[in-house]
């Protein structure tokens, strides 16, 4: 038992966990090895990959966004369909005696109900031998 216990000890401290190491390689050698392509252009389209929008630059964006061109002419569908009012088709409704008091309609004859098949010996159980 002694030496199990010494061997499980031994493997642990054998297998424990290596720091990890930083290498002086730059970022964008590491990430081509994964198959990650760095473009020389950010987000905010200065050219300056490094270079970070502040959270109000971010907000003001947000918040105000530009506006369009004055030359700027929606789809002409678009502007067909909000040109005009929209009309919901209305449909009358009849409110008077001779809607509600029609002839009922006589039901078909329902069929006679029939009475469940009787068993010589119980279905669930099993028959002596």
């Amino acid at each position: 038992m002694i030496k199990i216990a010494e061997s499980k000890k031994l493997s642990a401290e054998k297998a424990a966990p290596r720091p990890v190491t930083v290498t002086d390689k730059p970022a964008n050698e590491e990430l081509a090895r994964a198959g990650i392509q760095i473009t020389g252009v950010s987000a905010n389209g200065n050219g300056n990959p490094r270079a970070l929008e502040s959270r109000e630059e971010i907000l003001e964006r947000i918040e105000k966004p530009a506006l369009p061109p004055a030359s700027f002419e929606p789809h002409p569908l678009l502007a067909e369909k909000l040109s005009k009012p929209m009309q919901i088709p209305s449909s009358k409704t009849v409110h008077s005696l001779d809607n509600l008091t029609k002839p009922a309609v006589p039901a078909p004859p329902k069929a006679a109900p029939t009475a469940p098949k009787k068993y010589e010996v119980d279905p669930y159980r099993e028959t002596p031998q």
